[in-house]
């Protein structure tokens, strides 16, 4: 009897835990609900983005990181808005009616199914890109990458710990610390959580950082255990564990991926144009359009600053000429319209 109302006094006490945990996350969550609800006409609980990532994370074309699908123009991959409002087009004409958010986003998520359903080897394949993404020392990114930034942070440039160094030691740590799995089940559980979303959805940096304090935690066991093992003599265990972080490092520090920073650039140039730091922007936007000639967002936002200069007459004039002419023959009505207009008020014929 003892053994029991203890017993209950434990579930008693995990289920009182469990409800006051529901409740913190019911109060953070349900203002941004009943905002949604308000303003958009839509019960979405948080976001209504989830389908569209899905489907841009596992389509025909997907990579295992970010990229927009390639049923839609990819000079959008550095515009989210346009992103939204091509997937909502998209839905749109093919349900045949106007659709709330919830509703694209869910025309997205089971256009994405389907595609699993029918091709699960491509899909299978296109996992197992995933996982090597996920603990590859590449940083894979869509907005910011470290490789540029690094040019402008003294703290980037310095030789930090990276996930080459850390990834290989948690791994040894996770190894060497199973038996205790249960004390150190929450930790599984972040780590489980960190890959479930990487592989869902796609590979990103910013999405693994949430699961680097907790492979810190094991790394400096494995370093720890280490220690210990060599004060007491145990020296194979040491080679052990030294072989084990080796093979896995081996694995992680592999690079097999390439790193286009044509996006960067343009992204830095926009940060240049808003300052209205004319010359460092056209520089950015120049090196953005040298690695990626057909970066249409590039040409255009390097005809802007060209115009806005005051001084580059000719040179806004030839940008925006070939923006018509890109414009023109990909059928974007948006950049055609854009150039006449800017042409026109330079007294510039098309």
């Amino acid at each position: 009897p003892q053994r029991e109302d203890g017993g209950d006094a434990a579930v008693r006490r995990r289920a009182g835990f469990a409800a006051v945990f529901a409740l913190g996350v019911g109060l953070a969550v349900s203002p941004v609900t009943v905002r949604n609800a308000v303003v958009g006409g839509d019960l979405v609980l948080v976001t209504s983005s989830g389908g569209m990532n899905l489907y841009a994370g596992n389509n025909p074309s997907a990579t295992g990181t970010f990229r927009v699908p390639s049923i839609f123009p990819q000079f959008l991959a550095d515009d989210p808005w346009e992103q939204r409002a091509i997937y909502q087009q998209a839905a749109e004409q093919v349900e045949g009616r106007s659709l709330r958010a919830s509703e694209v986003s869910r025309f997205w998520r089971n256009a994405a199914l389907d595609w699993i359903r029918q091709e699960p080897a491509a899909w299978g394949r296109l996992m197992l890109r995933k996982l090597r993404l996920s603990v590859n020392a590449f940083e894979p990114w869509n907005i910011r990458t470290v490789t540029l930034t690094r040019e402008f942070s003294w703290v980037l440039s310095l030789p930090l710990l990276g996930f080459g160094t850390l990834a290989p030691l948690a791994f040894t740590g996770l190894v060497w610390s199973a038996r205790a799995w249960r004390r150190l089940f929450p930790l599984h559980v972040a780590l489980a959580a960190t890959w479930a979303v990487l592989l869902g959805f796609f590979v990103l940096a910013r999405y693994r950082l949430p699961a680097v304090p907790v492979l810190a935690i094991f790394a400096a066991f494995a370093v720890l255990h280490a220690v210990d093992a060599g004060r007491a003599g145990r020296w194979r265990r040491v080679a052990a564990m030294a072989l084990c972080t080796a093979v896995a490092a081996l694995v992680v520090n592999v690079r097999f991926v390439g790193e286009d920073l044509s996006v960067a650039y343009y992204n830095l140039g926009n940060r240049y144009k808003a300052t209205s730091d004319w010359q460092p922007a056209l520089d950015a936007y120049g090196e953005a359009i040298r690695r990626n000639p057909a970066y249409l967002s590039a040409h255009n936002n390097r005809a802007l600053v060209y115009e806005a200069t005051g001084v580059h007459r000719e040179e806004a004039i030839a940008a925006w000429r070939h923006v018509l002419e890109v414009g023109r023959a990909r059928g974007l009505a948006r950049y055609v319209e854009r150039a006449e207009r800017h042409l026109a008020a330079l007294g510039a014929s098309p």
